[in-house]
């Protein structure tokens, strides 16, 4: 119908018509959009209940995480006052060390005078050893000389006892 053929009452009456119809689309969108909206609302709602039980999950974890670290920060604190007591016992090592390596020094220089005390009467030994032997050479000389003087006296003796017998 064509705006002049129509009367006021038929306008109106399409009017009203048009519009209440506007209203029922606009309702009906309005729905729409409400159960899709409650349907993100509802996906959003299930994703944040996901995220939650991931989340105390996680939270369980990162619990047993920090009671692990904490242990571990534990040991660690023993291990470095362990570390600690042999460093200081080290030290109190390498003090005596150094002491004895000291000592070792001042004996081997002992040990050093000995040897050259020792040296010197090798060498005194060996002029006495000479000496000696020079002695005992000349004792050897001695005794041959008295033996065969000895021998000379027995042979006079025994020619005497012979002679004696004799006569």
């Amino acid at each position: 119908m064509s705006i002049k053929d129509a009367t006021i009452e038929e306008l109106g009456v399409e009017f009203a018509t048009k519009v209440h119809n506007e209203f029922v689309q606009t309702r009906a969108d309005q729905i729409m959009m409400g159960e899709d909206l409650t349907r993100r609302i509802n996906g959003v709602a299930n994703q944040v209940k996901s995220l939650n039980g991931t989340v105390q999950k996680l939270d369980a974890r990162v619990g047993r995480l920090e009671t692990a670290v904490d242990q571990l920060d534990t040991k660690v604190d023993q291990l470095d006052a362990a570390v600690n007591r042999l460093d200081t016992k080290v030290d109190q090592l390498d003090t005596k060390v150094n002491r004895l390596d000291t000592k070792v020094d001042q004996l081997d220089a002992k040990v050093d005078q000995l040897d050259a005390a020792v040296d010197r009467l090798d060498a005194k030994v060996e002029c006495l050893e000479v000496k000696v032997d020079a002695g005992f050479d000349k004792v050897d000389g001695q005794i041959s000389s008295l033996q065969k003087g000895q021998m000379e006296m027995m042979n006079i003796l025994i020619a005497i006892q012979r002679k004696l017998d004799v006569n």
